[in-house]
Formats: C-alpha cells, sequence, structure tokens
C-alpha cells in the first residue's frame, strides 16, 4: 500500500509537467513572433494606418471626430489609435512595438478559448497557427492595421463569453458584450462575430440543461445585451455632447451608400482568388489544417455546442470578409483567428485517435505535431522573419504604392521642419501627417474623399482652397501615383488643377522620390532637388514655400 502510494507522488510531478507542456509551448511561441514583430518596428505604414494614426493623434489634441476630421468608420477605432498614440508618445516604430504586445495577448487569449472548446493542446495548435498567419505579408500582418484590433477583441470577447458559461459568472458575460461590441465600433465587420456570441448562448444551455435553457438563455444574453449597451451608450451621449450625431450618420451610412464604388461579383472574385492564392502559397498546411477542422470536430466526443463553435467562428469570420467584395489582404486578419482555431480542431481529432490507438503516446501527440509545423515554418521563412526587406516586402504586397518612400520623405522632414511651419499633402498619403505629427492645415487629410461625384464636393473642394490660402503651409508635397487620388469617373479634378498650379506657383522643389522600376526608387535631396527632372512616372516631391518678394522700397 505504501508503495503505492510512494509510486504516486513520484509520478504526479512528471504527468504535471506534461500536462502544462501545451502552455509553455504556447507562452514561448507567442513570445518568439512577439520579438519577430519588434523587429517589425521600423517598417512604412501605409494609407490606412497613417490615416488611423494621424487620427489618434488629433484626437489626443482636442479635435472632434466626424467634425474637424472624418472616416467612414465607427468611433471606437478613433479612440483606439488614440490609445495606441498616447502609449506610442506619437512615434510610428512605437505603434508597431504596442501593436506586438497586444497581439501577443490576443495569442494566449485564443490558448485559453481553445482550451474551453476543446482541450489544451488544441489551444495550442490554434495558438502557433494565429501567430504565423497574423503575420503573413499578403495579409499586411506586419502593420497596425484596424483589423488585427476587431481579431483581438472578437477572441478576447469570445474567450469572456465561454469562461462565463462556464464558469456561470455574470460578470464575465457582460464583459463578454462590452469587449464585442468594441469591436464592431472599430470596424463594422466584427458584428459577426457578436452574432456568433449570440448563438452560444442558447446553445450552451440547450447543450447544459435541457429543462431550463430558455429560462437561463435569457438571463445570460440580458448580461451579454447590457455590456454591448455599455459603449454604445457612450459614444451615443459622447456625440449627442460634441454635436456630432448628424455628421457620424452621413459618414457611417450615407457616404458609403451612395459615393463609393461598388464592386460585382465577377470582379469580387476575381480579387477572392487573386487575395487567397496569395496568402495559401506557403502557408499550405495551416490552411488545410484550418479547413478540415470545420468538419472533423463533428466526428469527435465534445459537446454539440462545442462544435458549433468551431464550426460557427469559420462561417461568421469567412461573412465578415465579405462587405464590399473587395477582398484585400488586411480584411482577412479578423478571419485568421477562426482559421487557427479550425487548426486546432484538426489536431485535437486526430489525438483524441491516437487516444484509442496509442494511449501512452498521446499526452506527447499534440507538442510534438507544434513542433513538427513550427521548425519548418522557421526555416522556410527566417529570411522574412529575421532579416526582412521592407520596401520588398511593401511593393509584393501593395505594388507601387508609395508607401516606402514617404517614410525616407518623412524622416528628411523631420530634419528641417518647425512648430508651426504647416504642410498640406496633395494626395491621399496621410501617413505623412502621422509619421512627422503635423498638422493638415484642412479637415480633408484624405483627398481621395473630394473626387467622388458628391453633391458637396466642389464646397469640400473650396474648404481646402480657402484653408490653404488663410494659412499657407511652409512645406507641400505632391504625389504623382493614380491610387494616391484614384478619382471617380466624371469627378471634379479641379482640386488636382488648383494643387499643381499652387506649387508651380509658389513651391519650390527641396527632395524627390522617383520611382525608376516597380522595385526601387530614387532620393534626390537638398540643392540637387531643386533642378532635378523626374525620370519615372510615378514620384513623390517635397516643396517649399518661396519667400515672397520682398517690395521695392521707395526713397
Amino acid at each position: 500500500m505504501s508503495a503505492k502510494q510512494v509510486q504516486k507522488k513520484v509520478a504526479i510531478p512528471s504527468s504535471s509537467w506534461v500536462g502544462k507542456l501545451p502552455h509553455y509551448l504556447a507562452l514561448f511561441i507567442v513570445i518568439l513572433f512577439l520579438f519577430i514583430r519588434i523587429g517589425f518596428r521600423e517598417i512604412p505604414i501605409e494609407r490606412d494606418e497613417g490615416s488611423y494614426a494621424y487620427m489618434g493623434q488629433l484626437l489626443l489634441k482636442g479635435d472632434i471626430p466626424y467634425q474637424d476630421f472624418y472616416e467612414m468608420k465607427p468611433p471606437a477605432l478613433y479612440y483606439s489609435y488614440a490609445v495606441l498614440s498616447a502609449v506610442s508618445g506619437g512615434d510610428i516604430a512605437m505603434m508597431h512595438v504596442w501593436m506586438a504586445v497586444f497581439l501577443a495577448l490576443g495569442g494566449m487569449l485564443l490558448f485559453f478559448l481553445v482550451s474551453r472548446w476543446l482541450d489544451e493542446g488544441a489551444g495550442l495548435i490554434a495558438t502557433l497557427s494565429y501567430m504565423v498567419l497574423a503575420m503573413m505579408p499578403y495579409a499586411s500582418g506586419f502593420s497596425i492595421q484596424a483589423e488585427h484590433l476587431v481579431a483581438v477583441f472578437a477572441i478576447a470577447g469570445l474567450w469572456a463569453l465561454t469562461k462565463g458559461l462556464q464558469k456561470a459568472t455574470p460578470y464575465m458575460i457582460l464583459l463578454a458584450g462590452f469587449l464585442l461590441c468594441w469591436g464592431i465600433l472599430i470596424k463594422q465587420n466584427g458584428l459577426f462575430f457578436a452574432l456568433l456570441a449570440m448563438t452560444l448562448v442558447p446553445a450552451f444551455h440547450l447543450a447544459e440543461n435541457k429543462t431550463q435553457w430558455i429560462k437561463n438563455s435569457a438571463r445570460d444574453g440580458l448580461w451579454l445585451a447590457i455590456g454591448a449597451v455599455i459603449p454604445l451608450f457612450g459614444f451615443g451621449i459622447l456625440m449627442m455632447i460634441q454635436g456630432t450625431l448628424q455628421e457620424f450618420w452621413f459618414w457611417i451610412v450615407e457616404y458609403p451608400q451612395a459615393y463609393t464604388s461598388k464592386i460585382d461579383w465577377t470582379l469580387g472574385k476575381s480579387l477572392l482568388e487573386n487575395s487567397l492564392k496569395r496568402m495559401y502559397e506557403g502557408q499550405e498546411v495551416y490552411w488545410i489544417l484550418g479547413l478540415t477542422g470545420a468538419f472533423l470536430v463533428w466526428l469527435t466526443s465534445i459537446s454539440w455546442y462545442k462544435k458549433w463553435a468551431v464550426t460557427g467562428i469559420l462561417l461568421v469570420a469567412a461573412l465578415s470578409v465579405m462587405p464590399g467584395k473587395r477582398f484585400y489582404g488586411h480584411y482577412f486578419l479578423h478571419f485568421i483567428p477562426a482559421l487557427a482555431v479550425g487548426a486546432g480542431a484538426t489536431v485535437y481529432a486526430l489525438s483524441q485517435a491516437a487516444k484509442r490507438w496509442m494511449p501512452t503516446f498521446q499526452k506527447w501527440f499534440t507538442p510534438l505535431f507544434a513542433l513538427a509545423l513550427l521548425l519548418p515554418t522557421m526555416a522556410k521563412h527566417d529570411a522574412y522573419y529575421f532579416r526582412p526587406n521592407f520596401t520588398k516586402i511593401l511593393r509584393q504586397t501593395y505594388g507601387t504604392n508609395p508607401f516606402p518612400e514617404s517614410k525616407d520623405l518623412a524622416d528628411y522632414l523631420k530634419r528641417q521642419y518647425h512648430q508651426g511651419d504647416g504642410l498640406l499633402v496633395l494626395g491621399s498619403e496621410p501617413q505623412l501627417y502621422a509619421y512627422t505629427q503635423a498638422e493638415c492645415p484642412t479637415r480633408h487629410h484624405f483627398m481621395g474623399f473630394l473626387l467622388k461625384n458628391h453633391p458637396k464636393e466642389k464646397v469640400w473642394q473650396q474648404e481646402v482652397k480657402d484653408a490653404v490660402a488663410a494659412n499657407p503651409p511652409k512645406y507641400v508635397v505632391w504625389v504623382q501615383h493614380p491610387l494616391s487620388w484614384l478619382p471617380a469617373e466624371g469627378a471634379d479634378q479641379g482640386i488636382i488643377n488648383w494643387g499643381w498650379a499652387l506649387i508651380r506657383r509658389e513651391y519650390i522643389p527641396i527632395a524627390w522620390y522617383d520611382q525608376v522600376d516597380k522595385w526601387s526608387y530614387q532620393k534626390i535631396e537638398g540643392e540637387e532637388a531643386r533642378n532635378y527632372q523626374s525620370k519615372g512616372e510615378q514620384y513623390m516631391v517635397l516643396l517649399e514655400r518661396q519667400a515672397p518678394p520682398t517690395p521695392p522700397q521707395s526713397n
């Protein structure tokens, strides 16, 4: 008897250590990709990232959303980037670092979520898959895009909901409602994950207690709704105080419905195929594991509501990419957590089979499977992870958009810019305002919005002209690139002609960033820039205002 007890005491530490192995490996993977992301802190940002970062800076200065600046996004986006800007001191590189920390938190929350739906081994595979796929270049994984925020708030909300239901803790369910709603208020696509949450409440209670499932579902559904109402009510009151409800409705509902270009299914299908092809190449195993999990999970012995959770998250995440039918790579950032859950489900189903056939090996199956995925991934993508060529990555991801040039231009401008000098970007490259922390002289920092055939188009263009006439900026950037202006067919292009005339009349070049080919550009800065003639069709030029001529003195 005592010998058996001694054997039990000896076996417990070993078993406990092995049981914690998925925790240790998941933490190791999260920390590994945290440092990989930090290595990308200096990568130039693109125009959406720049717009969000700039508007966060404006909010910190006291400007009011939808009045002093605008976008077709809900209010939590501005406040989220204001927080990101505040903790980063407005520095873009530090924004990358804090986003890396935030995504590391998302990776661990995904581990805990999948551990509750399946087991810790599945949580390990899900975390690994998420960290790898959320770093894909063609999904703009290296970026500080808003879709990263939507993904993490969806993960956090579903984790809080699952824990609240399983532990019968109302405050966690209330927290889930708040987190899921905050994700919606960053980008409307987050709504699909909230819809999944609404189905999980009755599914859980129907599976766990059929006799009182209606009563329990109503109770927990109410807690979920109360949590969601808090940020909705808060922003509603805030916008009432600021007097911006009408402007909010215009930019969120009216303008997008009437004046953004429509994508038909033929073009949408082509865009989808192109994006999927680019993201699938090099990550085939993760995609196969992820999509297979939606079906294999139904062959396991877990509760049916957990099976629905796995399949449901893949379904709603796929739907979250659909609105607009544009299928840009970064739109898939909030699909990737669901794909990671599916990968965890596939390996969970395989581990259950291993348990039946090789019970002594089962506890090692998932950790070894994770290493078998991780090591080839690191070897295959080591140049991207550890020796990234930022210009090459950006050109492969965004084509000839002038994002690498923007950072060089901003670095040059910052060396001579003084508070109050003023900067106007003629084009849609708001990342220049974010880099330099210079304030656009008008609320129209994204010139593309002025070229969409809106009835107020002429009024908005005149606002820009009046603001510049009243307070001429010392520096102007002219962007010669079609995607920076992207005028709609038949749009009034008066603002383009006005801007060209302005720089030719009052400004002289001090720096050129000339795209000589798709992969490279020439930098011409200082005195040499004054007489430089562009060699490429696409370029950015920084200009400085000439001192007005001194009037002749009378004798």
